[in-house]
């Protein structure tokens, strides 16, 4: 997973790819035997507060605990917060669009080059690998 150290020695380059989100899934309430099992399968990255988080696609992602702040860059300079996304929300993370979002009245869908997720105090994520949470 990189670091903003990383960021810092690479070209500046923004990333491929398309991020969609549903802060309303309440994962671990509404899923309980699947969070279970795909609790063997998961990557657990732990972010401390104000720490940047930079998915790579493809991957889902369920922030288990803390906050998760969602930002867009807009072309004129300016940033917007999408979001804050409590424990339970589901992100998935693509080359391309997910299946099943976008225009067609799903999760908006923002370019992953264009959006920061930076971490509001202790946070932990459930790195999965593409596609586990499609069937959510």
């Amino acid at each position: 997973m990189p670091n903003e150290l990383d960021d810092l020695s690479r070209p500046l380059e923004l990333p491929q790819g398309t991020v969609a989100f549903d802060r309303d899934a309440r994962f671990f309430v509404t899923h309980r035997q699947r969070a279970d099992r795909l609790r063997e399968e998961c990557r657990v990255v732990r972010l401390v507060p104000d720490e940047l988080l930079h998915p790579a696609p493809p991957c889902d992602f369920v922030l288990r605990r803390g906050n998760l702040r969602v930002s867009e860059l807009l072309a004129d300079g300016r940033e917007v917060a999408r979001a804050v996304l409590q424990a339970g929300a589901v992100c998935q993370v693509r080359e391309g669009a997910p299946a099943g979002v976008g225009d067609d009245g799903g999760s908006p869908l923002y370019s992953l080059g264009n959006t920061v997720f930076m971490a509001l105090g202790e946070t932990e994520i459930w790195y999965l690998p593409a596609g586990s949470l499609d069937a959510h």
